[in-house]
């Protein structure tokens, strides 16, 4: 055996013991070549606060009814500067988050990731304006502000959204997409 065909044996039988590994996976959003990166865990609010938005999904989820995303940002007291928002849940790959955010090769930072032995599925609602994503505001799984939207799905202002009342005392309402 040829000294440098060992050498790199012996390194990948290092690499296996210690349990490291290659691996050409994604690094959880971010890649080369980014025409501009966003990080979901950060607190900027330029569209408005996200605790106003919970408040308000969660008050007008009260009753029946029927009202526009937009409308319901308009309410929180948020500025419209805002087209369109990108649902983001656990396993979304940065090439998903980019076709449905329509940023060809934008870079994600924090991307939840998926895991079978995670008991919680992670959300955000990434809300972009043209080309540069705004805000993103986080979901906790027992307080999802929206349901039956799946990875990817892209709400607008003008998507309507159908109240889901809360069903006992403990339990906090939400929309789902009207339709």
């Amino acid at each position: 055996m040829g000294s440098k065909l060992g050498t790199a044996v012996v390194g990948m039988a290092v690499l296996v013991l210690t349990g490291c590994s290659v691996s050409s996976a994604p690094r959880n959003g971010v890649g080369e070549n980014c025409t501009g990166t966003f990080e979901l865990a950060s607190n900027p609010q330029p569209l408005g606060s996200p605790a106003r938005l919970e408040q308000t999904v969660r008050a007008k989820a009260t009753a029946p009814g029927t009202v526009s995303l937009g409308a319901l940002t308009a309410e929180a007291g948020w500025n419209d500067d805002w087209d369109r928002m990108v649902v983001v849940q656990s396993g979304m790959t940065r090439e998903t988050m980019n076709s449905a955010s329509g940023l060809a090769g934008y870079c994600w930072r924090g991307l939840p990731v998926f895991s079978s032995d995670d008991p919680f599925h992670y959300e955000y609602y990434v809300f972009i304006q043209g080309s540069a994503p705004k805000q993103a505001v986080p979901a906790i799984p027992s307080g999802k502000l929206f349901s039956n939207v799946r990875r990817g799905d892209v709400l607008r202002p003008d998507t309507l959204l159908e109240s889901v009342p809360p069903a006992g005392a403990r339990q906090s309402g939400y929309f789902v997409p009207a339709g």
